[in-house]
């Protein structure tokens, strides 16, 4: 979300945008993809045959998180507009990592794991809001 974000909002177009977070998270679970694939296979699990049989699986785990992320890049584009529709557009990122940081710290209470995780969103929370602070309380970021 975070990376995205940042990806989407510092675009000079809104294609531009749309584009590039869907790029960015098309690129990102393809790999990962490969990597889960490449895994699955060095262990010798049966039912992994080739990488041409997973291809189709690899990409549909792609392509849908990537059109959709590609929608919302657009959409997040128009929070770098003076309006208090953009301001609620550049907030919903920062909203969406603390509630992923709740329910992580809710993880870390019940089962003590996920601990990088939380202070992963803790960081990425905190420079979010400090990079974006001046845009929402302010002025929006430079249109071009």
């Amino acid at each position: 979300m975070f990376s995205t974000s940042l990806i989407v909002l510092f675009s000079e177009k809104k294609l531009t945008a749309g584009i590039n977070a869907g790029l960015y998270v098309f690129l990102t679970f393809a790999i990962t993809g490969i990597y889960k694939y490449y895994r699955a296979y060095s262990r010798g699990h049966s039912g992994v045959d080739s990488v041409l049989s997973e291809i189709p699986q690899i990409l549909l785990y792609s392509i849908i998180p990537a059109i959709v992320c590609g929608i919302l890049g657009f959409i997040l584009w128009n929070g770098r507009r003076n309006t208090w529709i953009g301001k609620i557009l550049l907030l919903t990122p920062l909203v969406a990592i603390i509630i992923e940081m709740t329910l992580m710290i809710v993880l870390v209470i019940n089962h003590q794991t996920m601990v990088f995780q939380v202070l992963l969103d803790s960081v990425c929370a905190t420079i979010y809001f400090l990079i974006f602070k001046k845009a929402v309380f302010n002025k929006p970021i430079k249109e071009r």
